[in-house]
């Protein structure tokens, strides 16, 4: 009797672990103005903050109804070459919650900007599951993303997975560092 009370023990510790291990923890969703992200594997996280040399890293965003702009930098990363990731949705209808393919080229004013672009071969997708109005007229916007981009050269891409983020912006449709 005790040999099988240590093995259905066994059983349940070893079955609590897997499903422990399988889990995702799911990112917050109250406008911390972080992201994050794997850039071919390696991490990549972003946040409001300006260090002692004034290299911005952290999270830059312009949103109104139509317009979601998201451009980070993390100039303090030395893991990643560049740095940073910028992503774009514009909806005429709104933006919503629900799922926005990226599988275009926006071509800007700036192209430096663009190193690897999503085209209609290397896409992915953006998942906004939240966008709230708060009670001082910002907007907390949450989601996920993951996309495959192309060098601008056709030579290389680059795999954005597990990408979350969490932001909020003020009645102006814009977030300032705080």
């Amino acid at each position: 009797m005790k040999l099988i009370s240590k093995i259905l023990l066994v059983i349940v510790i070893l079955s609590v672990t897997i499903l422990c291990s399988t889990c995702r923890k799911k990112p917050k969703e109250e406008g911390t103005n972080k992201m994050y992200c794997k850039i071919d594997g390696k991490k990549f996280f972003a946040k409001h903050d300006i260090d002692h040399t004034h290299c911005f890293y952290g999270v830059a965003v312009t949103y109104f109804d139509t317009l979601l702009n998201i451009k980070t930098d993390n100039c303090r990363d030395e893991k990643i070459d560049d740095g940073a990731i910028s992503i774009g949705l514009n909806d005429s209808d709104g933006l919503s919650i629900g799922q926005y393919i990226l599988n275009a080229t926006y071509e800007s004013k700036h192209p430096s900007y663009f190193v690897y672009r999503t085209d209609s071969i290397n896409t992915g997708s953006v998942d906004i599951t939240k966008i709230e109005e708060t009670g001082d007229g910002g907007t907390i916007i949450a989601a996920r993303f993951s996309f495959t981009a192309l060098s601008e050269d056709g030579s290389k891409t680059v795999e954005i997975t597990d990408g979350w983020f969490d932001i909020k912006v003020n009645e102006n449709g814009y977030n300032y560092i705080q």
